[in-house]
């Protein structure tokens, strides 16, 4: 009798030790699965937005080309050209936090995260009078672009995109556009939005290379042509003298010093 009452209290004092940690390796468990449902989520959220299908590329394509000016006109329209490099971390950063959070939620539908992740970075650009301003904006994101100027109708080939998803151009007029490469859309590789002086080798030479490309596209010379890298910008303007921003500002290169570091 007493060796079955010794038992008895053996046994309960393993149960007391072994049911808490069960319990926590229960939780552990269900925490896990509820964090990779989340990151499942997200991966399958950055698939659908950067996915196409051939009559979705045809119809973005016609939409962009339809706002092209004659390229006759481009050589000349402009007097200088900004290229400008954009880049979003801070903004993607909080985008991917509300898609996190909408992902631990139970009751959040797919496409609640799907439209948080894949929404195009939306950036107006007010050229004033500086219509013969021309900028090219290189992106790796989406962009929904907004163009003003004082004389609308002088605003003839004052833009150039190059990214790697297709914008949202609904907003343009045509004629705006001088030139679009658009990865997405079956165009060679385009350059990445990097720092010139910070970037790799390969980096670098693309950079350079799309420089050099759009400078000819617009009849210019490397004296009429800048860089600079705008971080998390929402706004452009032309001040009287540059391109700025109301976001952040990395390096700003004027012709002698793109050229030294692209030679």
């Amino acid at each position: 009798m007493l060796n079955s009452f010794g038992r008895l209290l053996i046994w309960l004092g393993v149960a007391a030790f072994v049911a808490p940690l069960i319990m926590t390796a229960v939780v552990l468990t269900k925490t896990t699965f509820a964090l990779n449902s989340a990151f499942s989520k997200l991966d399958e959220a950055g698939e659908i937005g950067t996915t196409l299908s051939k009559s979705e590329i045809k119809q973005r394509t016609r939409a962009l080309k339809s706002l092209l000016a004659p390229q006759s006109l481009v050589p000349g329209a402009a007097a200088s050209l900004t290229i400008a490099a954009v880049t979003f971390d801070m903004r993607n950063r909080a985008r991917f936090e509300r898609a996190q959070a909408l992902s631990s939620d139970p009751d959040t539908e797919q496409n609640d995260v799907n439209d948080v992740l894949s929404t195009p970075h939306a950036v107006s650009i007010d050229y004033g009078d500086a219509t013969r301003r021309a900028v090219v904006l290189i992106s790796n994101e989406s962009l929904a672009l907004d163009v003003s100027a004082t004389n609308p109708a002088s605003a003839i080939a004052v833009l150039g995109l190059e990214a790697k998803a297709f914008p949202d151009v609904s907003k343009l007029k045509p004629g705006m556009l001088a030139g679009f490469k658009v990865e997405a859309g079956g165009s060679k590789r385009t350059a990445l939005p990097v720092d010139l002086v910070e970037a790799s080798y390969t980096e670098r030479t693309e950079l350079c290379q799309s420089i050099r490309s759009w400078t000819r596209h617009f009849g210019l010379t490397s004296a009429r042509v800048d860089f600079v890298v705008f971080k998390d910008p929402s706004h452009l303007s032309f001040d009287g003298s540059k391109w700025v921003s109301d976001g952040g500002e990395g390096t700003r290169l004027f012709d002698s010093e793109i050229v030294d570091i692209c030679e």
